[in-house]
């Protein structure tokens, strides 16, 4: 998929682009689209994961992380960037986000989001609807980012045509009394261009259940290319042949690039083992 945009201001044209909230002039390149919510974004030292500051929510100002779990908020802040040159893009961030994940709900209740959106259009602030409408222009890098008991990495990737964009953090709680007593801290942002070649990531292992002497088990292999390039498997061998490919695959296989990701079913089979005579 890919977005176009059509503003004219170009920034960040760059890569790989690198923002740790640590330089004033880079962090004023970010806007912060609060309205009159309660719960705000905020760029400071109360949330970092490196260094002296960090984005994060807060709801006094920016002295603490906390937010108020009885207000409505939906707000976002994004960077403006331009894309000059057609090809595949990774978007990488450090994040810890607590939130809400409610069990009646069915999800995340109080949660925040990385999207890439149009250049043309302006995410807005609501503190009124309990109920959250995401236009269908923005593109997905994460999942919803909840229940986080420390600082995790978290990348997105994206085919992108050259144009304008913004890449929005958003947070939403739902004002249903009940959350936790922090929101969501965004640190260490990063734009890459991928090399326009496959990038092959695996497993290094993979877990067995416990298996019987003649019986036979299986596991799941997954391949995940995060290169810029498709990736095409001609074949998939073992050095040890108690183990082999539980169903037929047709090769060449290609795994699609930025992410794209096939998972292989492989089966043991283990033998006993004859025990030569001692001396």
């Amino acid at each position: 998929m890919s977005l176009l945009g059509f503003s004219p201001t170009a920034h960040a044209q760059t890569y790989p682009y690198f923002c740790r909230f640590e330089d004033d002039a880079e962090n004023a390149q970010w806007t912060l689209v609060n309205g009159n919510c309660a719960n705000q974004w905020y760029i400071g030292t109360a949330a970092k994961h490196e260094g002296e500051k960090g984005l994060y929510i807060t709801n006094d100002g920016g002295a603490t992380t906390g937010y108020d779990t009885y207000s409505n908020s939906t707000v976002y802040a994004y960077r403006t960037f331009e894309i000059t040159e057609a090809g595949a893009y990774s978007f990488s961030f450090d994040c810890y986000v607590q939130g809400e994940i409610d069990a009646w709900f069915g999800g995340a209740a109080d949660y925040a989001h990385a999207y890439l959106i149009p250049g043309d259009e302006t995410p807005q602030a609501d503190s009124q609807s309990p109920w959250l409408m995401i236009p269908e222009s923005y593109v997905s890098l994460t999942e919803d980012l909840v229940g986080q008991s420390g600082w995790e990495t978290k990348t997105g990737f994206q085919n992108l045509d050259p144009g304008t964009y913004k890449l929005a953090f958003l947070w939403y709680n739902n004002g249903n009394l009940s959350g936790s007593d922090k929101g969501a801290m965004i640190d260490n942002v990063k734009i890459e261009k991928l090399a326009n070649e496959p990038n092959v990531s695996v497993a290094t292992s993979l877990e067995f259940p416990l298996t019987e002497v003649g019986a036979s088990a299986t596991a799941t292999l997954t391949v995940t290319n995060t290169g810029g390039g498709d990736l095409n498997i001609s074949g998939i061998t073992f050095s040890n042949p108690d183990f082999e490919l539980a169903d037929a695959v047709e090769f060449p296989d290609v795994i699609a690039s930025v992410g794209g990701e096939k998972s292989y079913k492989s089966s043991s089979h283990p033998v006993q083992k004859e025990r030569l005579p001692g001396p």
